[in-house]
């Protein structure tokens, strides 16, 4: 689509077929693509560094942690075997005495929040310390821990269990009282319950940071036996297979990996194994918090690719407006070509590259439509000196409408009209009669309409005499009629 304005013919700048607006397009097409393949790869790139860095922090991080719980464990278990070296087999048969030696104890009671008990060979508590806890008496054969105990005289750490006595989940350590021989007399076992503060929420605790959190897990039993959040306080993991990742870190893998958590969530998590106990503890951290960063990254790469989409559309459409108008001035010159009444002018060549070599063959073109146009009006002046002064022959030129355009001097004589009179006026009014006008013109209209000669035939024109009255003399008229 093209405007006019003035004299001036201008090219809109958003024509779909224009040149400007396809290579704008094309080049922003090939800008965008580019960058947004170069952020998606940067992105993914700093994406996999972080995890990196963050997993081997993270690693670190539970390494220390892991270290800290089986040091705490290992405190406690050394606590129960100094106190359990002390038992000897007379000691074991005196329950009052030993009651009495549990309850002089402060310091191992408080390791273990939910007190200690002797046990004798049959795994029956004969002392208990705190007193109040109603354990005397009571088999605790039917727990694991203790049976293993008895069994393979060595100190073990239970699962989460809940006690026939505490009806509360807990774990408890234990440790075999041997006698000389070594055979076992019994058991020394300390309990610390899961629902009161005890030193492993302790230690979790200290190394919760902003985000994220810290889980003690169980994996043979799939417990959590504790968590800075208080809420997976023995939660029991999925099954087997439900999620590989995380199935991956039950079966022992230590180090970090990227799933979705129970909870539905996206977590980068890292795990090291309690060696005293098989434990292991998990830091777990969301991906959305993670890598906060690189969302950051992305929406400031994504602003700077708009605001550079922008000046490379700018700079471009810029450019292409210098390099191209040469070839508008040279397009508005050849629309003036049918209605110019003067040369059309040459375009000056700014560089001999491409588009200088096309104004170069433009001003050729143009220089051989000067010389050919000189040529036909000098032609058309030949050819009008010779019908004006042909001898005899009134020759007489019409516009399709009838207006006179050309009267010689032997129509001036034949007619009795001047040149000054005929030109601009209408053959039908000069020189038909007017019981004749109507069917001229519409011999004149069906010529204009269809191209088809006027057939050759013989009309009664009318003349002027030098009295300014019209005569009819006879004229044979043909395709010439109208010129």
């Amino acid at each position: 689509m093209t405007r006019r304005k003035g004299n001036t013919l201008q090219l809109k700048d958003f024509r779909p077929r224009s040149i400007k607006t396809r290579v704008t397009l094309f080049t922003l097409l090939i800008f965008m693509v580019s960058m947004w393949a170069v952020a998606f790869y940067a992105s993914q790139m700093l994406r996999n560094d972080m995890q990196r860095v963050l997993g081997e922090q993270q690693f670190a991080h539970v390494s220390a942690l892991a270290a800290v719980v089986n040091n705490d464990l290992q405190n406690r278990v050394l606590a129960l075997e100094a106190v359990a070296s002390g038992i000897d087999r007379t000691a074991m048969g005196d329950a009052r005495a030993l009651q009495s030696r549990l309850e002089g104890l402060p310091v191992l009671q408080s390791l273990f929040n939910s007190g200690v008990s002797v046990l004798d060979a049959n795994g029956v508590a004969i002392a208990d310390a705190p007193h109040a806890h109603g354990r005397l008496g009571v088999d605790y054969r039917g727990l694991d821990y203790i049976a293993t105990i008895l069994k393979e005289n060595r100190p073990v750490v239970s699962a989460p269990i809940i006690g026939p006595t505490l009806k509360a989940p807990g774990v408890g350590i234990g440790v075999p009282i041997r006698d000389g021989q070594g055979a076992v007399l019994g058991v020394l076992a300390g309990v610390v319950r899961l629902d009161k503060e005890n030193f492993l929420n302790n230690t979790i605790h200290s190394f919760q940071g902003k985000t994220g959190g810290y889980l003690l897990v169980a994996p043979q039993q799939r417990i959590v036996i504790t968590a800075s959040d208080k809420s997976r306080v023995l939660e029991v993991l999925p099954a087997v297979g439900v999620s590989p990742r995380l199935d991956r870190f039950i079966q022992g893998y230590e180090g970090s990996d990227v799933f979705t958590n129970p909870m539905g969530i996206e977590v980068l998590a890292s795990a090291k194994t309690v060696p005293l106990t098989g434990w292991y503890v998990a830091a777990i951290l969301p991906t959305v918090d993670a890598f906060a960063p690189i969302r950051d990254m992305q929406q400031r790469m994504l602003l700077a690719t708009l605001v550079l989409t922008l000046l490379t559309a700018a700079l471009t459409r810029s450019a292409l407006r210098h390099e191209l108008s040469p070839l508008l001035d040279a397009a508005k010159a050849l629309a003036k070509l049918p209605t110019a009444g003067q040369a059309v002018r040459t375009l000056p060549i700014a560089e001999h590259d491409e588009v200088g070599r096309l104004i170069g063959s433009f001003n050729h073109l143009v220089h051989t439509i000067n010389q050919r146009e000189e040529a036909l009006k000098d032609s058309e002046s030949r050819f009008r000196n010779v019908m004006e002064h042909i001898p005899g022959v009134a020759v007489q030129g019409y516009a399709m409408d009838g207006t006179v355009t050309f009267w010689n001097a032997a129509a001036e004589q034949l007619y009795g009209y001047s040149r000054a009179e005929a030109l601009g006026g209408n053959l039908l009014e000069l020189i038909i009669p007017p019981e004749l006008r109507d069917g001229v013109s519409r011999a004149m209209q069906h010529m204009a309409q269809t191209g088809e000669p006027i057939p050759a035939g013989e009309l009664l024109l009318q003349t002027l005499d030098s009295t300014g009255r019209r005569n009819k003399l006879a004229e044979s008229f043909s395709r010439r009629f109208v010129v």
